[in-house]
C-alpha cells in the first residue's frame, strides 16, 4: 500500500508538461511529408507535446476528406502522435462528421469561440477540460560491485534532455496506476504498488483556462538484475547511471543533459523517496518535508 502523507508539497519543476515546453524546435519527430498536400489548406503546427494541431476556419467541400486523409497518414506513419482540430463554434455542425473519423470532443475554448477535437491515435491522452494527472517515476537499483545507487534514465525520440519514465494519466486512472503503466510501457519493468513511494506532489491550476493538473513524482527501488525492455516507440535507449554522476551539471549522455526539473527534485529527495527540508525558492517553488504514517 502507498504510504499516506500528512503534508503535501509543491514542486513546479516536476510537472511533466514542463518537460515538453522547450518548444517544438527541440522535437525530433516531423510531420509526415505525405500530409503536406492536405495540410497546405489549413494553418497547422506541432504543439509543445509533439502533436499535430490544425485549424479549420471555414467549411469547404474537401475539409472532411482532407482531415480523413491526414488522419490515415498519421495513423500509418506517425504512431506516437495525435491530432488536434480547432473548429469555430459557428461550424459546430461539422462535429458529427469529425467524430465519425474517430476524433473525440476534447475541449471548448469559450474565449476564442472554438471547439477542439482530438484523434488520440491509440494514446491515453486525457481530456484537459476535466482536469488531469501525470506521473514521473525515479527507479533506483544498488550496484553490488561499486556499491553505488544507480537510477534508470531513458533517451526519448522527442525530448532534448535525458528523461525518466513519465506520462499523463488516462481518464479516471489513479496516479499510481499511471506510474505502473508508464514504466511497463516504456522500459518493460513490472512494478507493484507497494514498491512506489510518493516523493512529491504538485497541484497546478492554470489561471488562463481554470483547469487543474496534479503531478505525482514516485520513487521505486528494484533488484540489481532487473531486466529492461524499451518500447522503441517513445524510448530509443536507456542506461543505469550512478545518481551522483547524473546530478553533475556537466554530465551528458545520448548527446543530452539531464532534465533540470528532475535534477531539482532528486537533489532534494533521498534515494528512498523521503523529501529533505529545503528553503522556499521562487514563488512557484514551495517545498516542505512530509511525515509518513
Amino acid at each position: 500500500m502507498l504510504k499516506k502523507f500528512t503534508n503535501f508539497f509543491f514542486i513546479a519543476s516536476i510537472l511533466y508538461s514542463t518537460i515538453s515546453s522547450a518548444g517544438t524546435s527541440a522535437l525530433i519527430s516531423e510531420i509526415p511529408k505525405a500530409t503536406a498536400p492536405y495540410l497546405a489548406h489549413y494553418e497547422h503546427k506541432l504543439n509543445a507535446y509533439g502533436n499535430l494541431v490544425l485549424e479549420i476556419k471555414k467549411k469547404t467541400p474537401n475539409c472532411i476528406t482532407d482531415l480523413k486523409n491526414i488522419r490515415d497518414i498519421v495513423h500509418k506513419e506517425w504512431d506516437k502522435r495525435g491530432i488536434l482540430v480547432y473548429l469555430p463554434i459557428a461550424l459546430g455542425s461539422l462535429g458529427k462528421q469529425i467524430t465519425a473519423l474517430d476524433f473525440d470532443l476534447y475541449d471548448i475554448d469559450i474565449a476564442k469561440q472554438q471547439i477542439i477535437y482530438i484523434y488520440r491515435n491509440g494514446r491515453g491522452i486525457p481530456n484537459i477540460s476535466t482536469g488531469f494527472t501525470s506521473a514521473t517515476v525515479f527507479i533506483f537499483r544498488d550496484n553490488p560491485k561499486t556499491h553505488e545507487r544507480e537510477i534508470l534514465v531513458v533517451n526519448e525520440y522527442d525530448k532534448n534532455a535525458i528523461m525518466v519514465p513519465a506520462g499523463y494519466g488516462a481518464e479516471t486512472e489513479l496516479a499510481v496506476n499511471t506510474a505502473i503503466r508508464e514504466v511497463q510501457e516504456e522500459v518493460g519493468i513490472s512494478l507493484k504498488r507497494e514498491q512506489l513511494v510518493v516523493a512529491a506532489i504538485r497541484n497546478q491550476v492554470s489561471k488562463a483556462v481554470d483547469k487543474n493538473h496534479v503531478s505525482f513524482c514516485f520513487t521505486a527501488i528494484v533488484p540489481w538484475d532487473t531486466k529492461v525492455q524499451i518500447d522503441n516507440k517513445e524510448v530509443m535507449d536507456y542506461a543505469w547511471v550512478p545518481l551522483n554522476k547524473l546530478l553533475d551539471d556537466n554530465f551528458e549522455m545520448f548527446g543530452k543533459k539531464f532534465f533540470q526539473g528532475y535534477a531539482m527534485v532528486l537533489k532534494n529527495t533521498s534515494p528512498i523517496g523521503v523529501m529533505k527540508s529545503v528553503k522556499d525558492g521562487e514563488d512557484i517553488l514551495k517545498v516542505t518535508p512530509f511525515a509518513q504514517d
